[in-house]
């Protein structure tokens, strides 16, 4: 059985690189197939970069929310997933993206930024042209994320004003990172002509960095993320601060904004750094099936699932349903809502 599903889904379409959560917490029955297994049902996120943080997060919530036929069902030693579900975590350019991929339905759902999330559903900023996507709707609010100033050592970089005259990455026009840049180089000073702006995405800017190319890049996602591990360990670069009396007006003027702070020792010769951050969401559309959502939500929030997130990237931790609705302004889709009030979590 598994290895004809594996076959399916080996022959999907190769325009993504994507991972296939199978595995993550499924125990596979020994036993023989029930006599009717539920259909199968390919359930895709949209995430982000592997090297950040979008892309293990995603793998994690498929391994919890699978549970393809043959699997143990939910009883002691078996997945409390739902029936013929398989989730496929693939990575894309960001929250910005994301959005438009779920809306025109090349994603069943996607993880994207808060701030995101509440400028697609209204049409405001970046997607005021598009007249918004108020289909859109929140399974889950999940973590923090936090903005991540890199600087190459030498380029005398101690804080967001010394970007004058430097060559900086926001980031791709399709991820969260580009306009929360470019908010925070506003709110700093830094006109957009003070700087020599590049637009490329983690990868690039990493090498460019370590080539000497670049002096600085942004960069919006949980920690620790491993691009920026493996950049932290090479002892070239630092982790600029944002903060101060300009981060705590910008954070008052931008709600969504929250002040976050990467523990000291998070990445390789690091001290504690403050930054601002911001929540991490799950959307769908609101046409998907009530009863599809309502299944994923219970998957997601059942007791089970906490093993799962406590074993994984190091931000699944901060995933609880103590903050599942916490800065959610948009609505949530009808399934989630009917979960969370048979839970009790709303009234």
């Amino acid at each position: 059985m598994f290895s004809r599903m594996l076959s399916l889904v080996a022959n999907m379409s190769r325009q993504f690189r994507f991972a296939v959560v199978l595995a993550t917490s499924i125990g596979v029955a020994c036993g023989s197939v029930r006599a009717q297994e539920p259909k199968l049902d390919y359930f895709r996120i949209g995430t982000g970069s592997p090297a950040g943080t979008y892309f293990p997060v995603g793998e994690l919530l498929g391994g919890i929310i699978s549970l393809p036929p043959g699997a143990a069902k939910c009883e002691p030693g078996g997945h409390c997933g739902v029936p013929g579900l398989i989730a496929v975590a693939q990575d894309s350019p960001g929250s910005v993206a994301n959005v438009a991929d779920v809306a025109g339905g090349r994603y069943d759902s996607a993880l994207v930024q808060a701030d995101v999330v509440h400028a697609a559903f209204y049409g405001e900023n970046l997607f005021a042209t598009h007249g918004g996507f108020p289909d859109l709707r929140v399974i889950a609010n999940l973590y923090t994320e936090t903005m991540h100033l890199v600087a190459r050592k030498g380029a005398n970089i101690a804080s967001v004003g010394d970007l004058k005259g430097k060559r900086v990455s926001v980031d791709t026009p399709q991820s969260g990172t580009h306009r929360n840049a470019f908010l925070i180089l506003e709110a700093f000073g830094i006109e957009r002509t003070q700087i020599s702006l590049s637009e490329v995405n983690f990868e690039q800017a990493s090498d460019q960095l370590l080539a000497g190319k670049l002096d600085a890049f942004f960069l919006m996602t949980g920690f620790p993320a491993s691009g920026i591990s493996a950049l932290m360990a090479s002892d070239t670069v630092v982790i600029v601060p944002i903060k101060g009396k300009v981060a705590d007006t910008l954070r008052r003027e931008h709600p969504y904004f929250l002040t976050s702070a990467i523990p000291a020792n998070t990445y390789a010769n690091l001290d504690e750094v403050t930054s601002l951050g911001v929540g991490a969401q799950w959307v769908v559309r609101g046409d998907q099936s009530e009863q599809r959502v309502h299944d994923i939500a219970r998957a997601l929030w059942h007791p089970t699932a906490r093993e799962t997130l406590d074993a994984g990237h190091p931000r699944a931790h901060e995933i609880s349903v103590e903050t599942a609705l916490h800065g959610v302004s948009i609505p949530l889709h009808a399934g989630a809502l009917r979960f969370y009030l048979e839970a009790g979590i709303l009234e």
